[in-house]
């Protein structure tokens, strides 16, 4: 069994243990969740989208568009690690291949210069 890119970001998007774990000192209001940093430390200048998977660090300027960008930040790993990442949390065998369709649907953000 395998799951594609599109069900990994819908299932992780608002997935309350996972945001827990990678943003431990943020806190919900409304769709949004905030917290200090990407690194999920104290303070108010990051912002997450529970509906969208937007992110944005006010402080720094980095932003992401999906929960696969902000792991990707949080952990300094490739797109590919960052899918192993999820489909192990799922379940699912982690080293699976991705295929070239998968793989050119990945919406990365621009890295700040």
């Amino acid at each position: 069994m395998d799951i594609d890119l599109d069900t990994l970001k819908k299932t992780y998007t608002n997935d309350r243990n996972l945001l827990n774990e990678l943003l431990p000192y943020g806190e919900k209001r409304g769709v949004e969740i905030v917290c200090g940093n990407v690194y999920g430390d104290k303070g108010r200048s990051f912002s997450y989208n529970t509906n969208t998977g937007r992110w944005a660090d006010f402080a720094t300027g980095e932003t992401g568009s999906s929960i696969i960008d902000l792991i990707i930040a949080q952990r300094n790993i490739t797109v590919g690690e960052a899918i192993r990442f999820l489909k192990e949390r799922s379940g699912v065998n982690p080293y699976q291949e991705i295929t070239k369709e998968e793989y050119h649907t990945i919406e990365l953000s621009p890295i700040p210069q």
